[in-house]
Order: C-alpha cells, then sequence, then structure tokens
C-alpha cells in the first residue's frame, strides 16, 4: 500500500471517530457553579435576614418605643425644658419637689399640676400642686387640675416619654378651661416630652 493510500484511510477512519466541539475563543465560559459576587451577595443577605428576625425578637416594640421617646423628648437644661416655640423654667424648689415625687414613685405613675405665670412663651413653673389620684405602672386616674394650672403633667415608665392618644383627648379636654396651658410628661429626672 502506498503512502497516498495509508494516509486516505487514516482520513478516512478519523472522520468517523467521535466529535469532539473545540470553544469558540470569542464566546466566554458559563461556569456550572454561581459565581464568588453571587456566593458573596447570598450571603450577605441571609445574615441581613437572620439579623432583622433577631432585632424584632430580641429588642422588639419596646425598645422601639424607647428608640421614639428619645427622639421626641427634651432633655432640661438648666431648669428649662424647651418646646416647640416656648420653654418651660422650673424655679429650683418646684423642681426638687418634682424629682422627689418622680423618685418615690418609680412604680406607679403619678399627676402634677404645675402653677406659676405664663408670659412672652415662657413658662415659669413656682409651684405644685398634687391633685387626688391612684396610679399604676402605666396608668394614672386623677381628678382635674385647677383652671389656674399653667402645666399638666403626669409620669410615665422610665424612657417611656411618648404620649399616647388618651393623654392627647385629657389635655384637650383640660384646655377648655385653661387654654395657654402646657402638657408635659416626665420619664426620667431629667428628660420631658412637652407638648401645646
Amino acid at each position: 500500500m502506498s503512502s497516498y493510500e495509508k494516509s486516505f484511510i487514516l482520513l478516512k477512519n478519523t472522520s468517523f471517530m467521535e466529535e469532539k466541539e473545540v470553544p469558540d475563543p470569542d464566546i466566554p465560559e458559563e461556569d456550572e457553579e454561581p459565581s464568588r459576587i453571587m456566593k458573596l451577595l447570598l450571603a450577605i443577605g441571609a445574615i441581613m435576614l437572620i439579623l432583622l428576625m433577631l432585632s424584632y425578637f430580641i429588642a422588639g416594640p419596646y425598645t422601639i418605643d424607647i428608640i421614639g421617646s428619645m427622639l421626641t423628648s427634651s432633655k432640661m437644661d438648666h431648669l428649662s425644658v424647651h418646646g416647640d416655640g416656648f420653654v418651660v423654667m422650673f424655679e429650683k424648689p418646684a423642681y426638687d419637689e418634682l424629682k422627689s415625687i418622680y423618685l418615690e414613685t418609680q412604680d406607679k405613675e403619678f399627676k402634677a399640676c404645675l402653677k406659676g405665670d405664663y408670659e412672652n412663651e415662657m413658662y415659669w413653673v413656682r409651684e405644685i400642686f398634687f391633685p387626688e389620684q391612684r396610679g399604676t405602672f402605666n396608668q394614672v386616674i386623677y381628678s382635674e387640675c385647677p383652671s389656674d394650672t399653667i402645666v399638666s403633667l403626669h409620669s410615665h415608665p422610665y424612657k417611656h416619654c411618648r404620649a399616647s392618644e388618651q393623654d392627647f383627648r385629657s389635655f384637650e379636654e383640660f384646655r377648655k378651661t385653661s387654654p395657654d396651658a402646657v402638657m408635659i410628661i416626665m420619664c426620667e429626672l431629667d428628660r420631658f416630652y412637652v407638648y401645646r
């Protein structure tokens, strides 16, 4: 057999062999497993979901209420508390009496009627009157404050200064007899929610 015939037979036999695809260098190959970026994004998403669920079950509405209270309340500064366009200023003996009652009644809410003078967006608290009342940890039932009250104050549990709908309704009812009055909620020795 000539070399020409051998080449032809070899060529003929190779054409019947298994065909293999040769990858095109211009088309990028697809990975069969997810890329590293995709794995990282999935891991970050899973961690965020777990943290979100933990924050709800561990922190819950109690912590969310405290955060909201801190954002809507004010710290006392040199015996004064600032509202929206007005200031409530305490005389030292009046504030000392208020602090004393607050410390004595940590287990329940209390009501106080603050008396004094109101002039040019300044409320000067000189005297504190405590109406007849009975309180629980998160509620106080009381007799109305006298009409010469300039600030209607009651306490809330520690760090919970947000006013409830009932607080607003009671205050609006009180303002019928004392239209210039201010409502204050005390939730720490020196932290207050102030509303007019």
